[in-house]
């Protein structure tokens, strides 16, 4: 008797890892890989193309219509995907549609279409989007969360229908029964009210899903090397627009970044991948990482005791993928690092004050 089927909506490379954890430690159902809201479906998007070229661990990988700014294409496209998402839930009739972004008009129609149209008894899931899981930056941009509740929701109930749900925080929507975490101790009132689930970092340890993640690797033309001997410090760096906006300047930031490495022999540096130059000219002081390679297959195939970053996802990453390792935040007097204070307390994530050694 073939494997029910289960399908993954993934729009970031983070919902990308995340699917694969829970397809490389799930065999009781096939997993079918779908890329959403993507620029490129071509070399420009790696982790697409080395999908295709892997398969494994998925019964199946596809790309729906690209993104456009254009709006008579964007209303073209739309349509097609819609009835790609039609076609594909006729064939599969899956138990499970998941997505990291269950706000996303593609998985809402997906939903839609398999519970009201076919009457499937299909479950909603939401893959683990990083500090959005656990936090709200919603007062920081209250603007922009008001235009989408009084306006764009209105409007799109009245373009596609009232299946589309209000504006949600990510894994709230009335679409979604289950949540896949990387931390489920910490999930908040609205995610504890589904069902939590545990996406544990050994789903990423075996010999299978190693030698899938090194092909990643390889696919990305990344040469690993080996680690540098003694205690190894990474710092992921925010990208550089917000490095000026935090520090004043590259160059302040050069000199407080210098500082902090003054004291270690086994450094690491790895910049966003927006940026693919040395940007703080660390080079000579640090070993520069490959920016475009995710921080989450850099855990997965290097060890590090301390990494160091700013208030974001690859921070949470660390604390769930190097247990073992310290793990701090450039202490900075901003609305960011006060609004995710109090959940890396919790997590013992330790402050740094950016004036000081680690």
């Amino acid at each position: 008797m073939d494997r029910p089927n289960k399908l993954l909506m993934v729009g970031q490379f983070r919902h990308y890892f995340i699917g694969l954890g829970l397809a490389l430690n799930d065999e009781a159902h096939n997993y079918h890989l779908i890329f959403i809201n993507q620029s490129f479906d071509d070399e420009r998007n790696p982790i697409y193309q080395a999908s295709l070229k892997l398969l494994e661990p998925f019964a199946s990988v596809s790309c729906l219509p690209l993104r456009t700014s254009k709006f008579q294409q964007k209303n073209k496209n739309r349509k097609e995907a819609f009835k790609i998402l039609r076609d594909t839930i006729k064939k599969l009739k899956p138990v499970e549609i998941a997505t990291g972004n269950d706000r996303r008009l593609e998985f809402q129609y997906a939903m839609h279409y398999s519970r009201n149209v076919l009457k499937l008894g299909v479950k909603g899931a939401y893959l683990d989007n990083g500090t959005g899981s656990y936090i709200s930056f919603q007062k920081l941009n209250m603007g922009k969360y008001l235009a989408r509740k009084w306006i764009d929701v209105p409007i799109k109930k009245l373009v596609y229908g009232r299946w589309f749900t209000r504006m949600q925080r990510y894994g709230g929507s009335d679409w979604t029964d289950t949540c896949y975490l990387t931390h489920p101790e910490f999930a908040p009132a609205r995610l504890m009210k589904k069902r939590c689930v545990e996406v544990e970092v050994g789903f990423y340890k075996t010999n299978r899903a190693q030698c899938l993640i090194r092909s990643i690797v390889t696919s990305l033309g990344w040469q690993e090397k080996k680690q540098l001997p003694g205690e190894k410090i990474l710092l992921v760096l925010p990208r550089g627009t917000v490095i000026e906006e935090i520090y004043g300047s590259l160059e302040s930031a050069e000199l407080i970044i210098k500082n902090i490495t003054r004291n270690y022999g086994g450094v690491y540096v790895k910049y966003h991948p927006a940026d693919q130059d040395d940007i703080l000219n660390l080079k000579g002081v640090a070993e520069i990482l490959p920016s475009p390679v995710p921080i989450e297959i850099l855990f997965s195939v290097m060890s590090f005791d301390k990494v160091i970053g700013d208030t974001s996802t690859a921070i949470l990453s660390a604390k769930w993928m190097l247990p073992k390792a310290e793990v701090s935040f450039f202490d900075m007097s901003s609305e960011h690092t006060e609004v995710i204070r109090s959940l890396f307390s919790k997590m013992n994530i330790l402050p740094l004050k950016i004036n000081t050694s680690v």
